[in-house]
């Protein structure tokens, strides 16, 4: 199935750079390979006359490529000083429910713990 995939190798990347830059393209097409040999998908369910199914193709590389650019979106890291920041007022945060909660009469407390 590979063997006959990779002859349209360039179709794939073309469909990936629609999407993404090249580098990235090249590494969701090797993705794609892997997953349909992981899975797997023989030659028989993806070709149609002979030929890979395109659309099918195209859908899977589609689905990669946006799942790449979901998973970069939730990578984006925050600088460092602004993490610690988070941190520090998170902390700030709970010490003043403690402080709030130790004020409370012992039913108050159960109350809130159910």
């Amino acid at each position: 199935m590979l063997n006959q995939l990779s002859k349209y190798h360039n179709d794939w990347l073309r469909i990936a750079k629609s999407f993404v830059d090249d580098i990235d393209a090249q590494d969701i097409v090797q993705d794609v390979y892997i997953k349909l040999y992981d899975k797997g998908i023989t030659w028989d369910k993806i070709r149609y006359n002979d030929e890979p199914n395109r659309y099918y193709m195209y859908v899977v590389i589609r689905r990669s490529c946006l799942d790449f650019i979901r998973k970069q979106q939730i990578n984006y890291e925050l600088p460092e000083d602004i993490i610690e920041e988070e941190k520090e007022d998170e902390f700030d945060l709970l010490q003043a429910i403690q402080d709030e909660i130790e004020t409370w009469t012992y039913y108050e407390k159960n109350l809130f713990e159910i």
